[in-house]
């Protein structure tokens, strides 16, 4: 998770990948929350799936760096949020 965390903040684009060939539809409740707070919709994928011929890893990809692009938005608003809230504290 962390990682993922880095990716966004480096504005990487970054991709929950699971190494089961079934893969559990929800993920851990940390992956949960974090990308409910950056307004993302959970989605894993196996390792098989990038194994596929075909244009499945570019779209992985792309749809990666459209997730970077909607976090960078959604980060933003939450430190404003946070100054906001923090200003009678000071």
């Amino acid at each position: 998770m962390h990682g993922m965390i880095l990716s966004h903040a480096l504005s990487r684009p970054v991709q929950l990948i699971s190494f089961a060939e079934q893969v559990d539809a929800v993920p851990g409740y940390k992956y949960g929350d974090y990308l409910a707070s950056v307004q993302l919709e959970v989605k894993v994928i196996s390792f098989t799936e990038l194994l596929e011929p075909g244009k499945r890893a570019n779209t992985i990809t792309f749809q990666a760096l459209q997730d970077t692009e909607s976090v960078s938005a959604a980060i933003d608003e939450l430190n404003s949020g946070l100054l906001r809230a923090s200003l009678p504290l000071r």
